[in-house]
């Protein structure tokens, strides 16, 4: 019986030890990664001009690179969770399959630059501009719970992206892509939607008090149940969103000034490509050099 004890121990031993000897090396490598990173912020922070940067599939999870000139940079599948990147430029950067939860954007510059599948859930986006072909590229992206107040996103393909909870008052969406776009208790308050194709939109629950429908497409099959409208709501001629079921928000009354329902102007749809960009409505210009990718 004894033998056996001594054996049970011995194994029992030998565990504990291979068990301490992995936590080791764990924490060995937890604590390099953790210097790695540290060493890192300390290089990126020391420069401005970050062109060409390649950290594809890094950890780059809450470092602080504001202002920062990251044009071309390859950060494909980058964890910039929580990070700082307010005012930087992104123009021609890849940034497909990135996380960026709640990382902090504002003012940020995306031109030319690959958003595919990248994660937006919780970031703040506020005032940031998306431009070019490759940035409006948005189809099935996560921007839950997002802040994407004035932000610019005309012209994007936003097709099953899901942002639901996110606020966009003030948002300039003028002729985007939502279709089947989930925008469920979303804040669209004063947002610009003119010549938007909204068709199977879940619009349920979201703030409309005073956005902009004019010519707006695919509403007859938008969900609009719970949804609350302003007299200063502009929709496309003819549409009644009662019958969707959305509600009239007594509360808010017509600017001064206004008269009964209304006029909806609906501007020309211009191809962004084919015409000028010098960058100058784009704020951070002057500090961050010419707007080619």
């Amino acid at each position: 019986m004894s033998v056996v004890v001594a054996i049970a121990l011995t194994a029992a031993q030998r565990d504990g030890d291979k068990r301490r000897e992995d936590q080791l090396r764990l924490n060995e490598r937890r604590q390099q990664r953790a210097d790695e990173k540290e060493n890192l912020q300390l290089t990126l922070t020391l420069e401005e001009d970050l062109t060409g940067l390649a950290l594809p599939g890094r950890d780059l999870s809450g470092l602080f690179l504001v202002r920062k000139i990251l044009k071309r940079a390859n950060l494909q599948g980058a964890d910039l969770r929580r990070s700082d990147l307010s005012a930087s430029v992104f123009d021609g950067a890849t940034l497909r399959w990135a996380r960026l939860d709640r990382a902090r954007m504002a003012g940020t510059r995306f031109v030319g630059t690959d958003l595919r599948e990248a994660r937006f859930d919780g970031a703040n986006l506020s005032g940031v501009y998306f431009r070019g072909a490759k940035s409006r590229r948005l189809n099935e992206t996560s921007f839950r719970h997002a802040t994407l107040n004035a932000s610019h996103l005309e012209r994007a393909e936003l097709v099953a992206a899901d942002l639901t909870e996110s606020s966009l008052y003030e948002a300039q969406l003028d002729w985007v892509d939502a279709r089947q776009t989930i925008l469920r208790d979303a804040d669209l308050m004063w947002a610009d939607l003119h010549g938007a194709n909204l068709a199977g939109a879940d619009l349920r629950g979201a703030s409309l008090q005073g956005t902009n429908f004019c010519g707006a497409a695919g509403l007859d099959s938008a969900r609009l149940a719970g949804a609350q409208y302003s007299p200063d709501t502009r929709w496309p001629r003819g549409f009644d969103p009662k019958s969707r079921g959305a509600t009239k928000d007594e509360f808010i009354t017509v600017e001064e000034g206004s008269l009964g329902q209304p006029v909806c102007i609906v501007g020309p749809l211009h191809d962004e490509e084919d015409l000028p960009f010098d960058g100058s409505d784009i704020p951070f210009l002057g500090q961050h050099g010419d707007s080619d990718p």
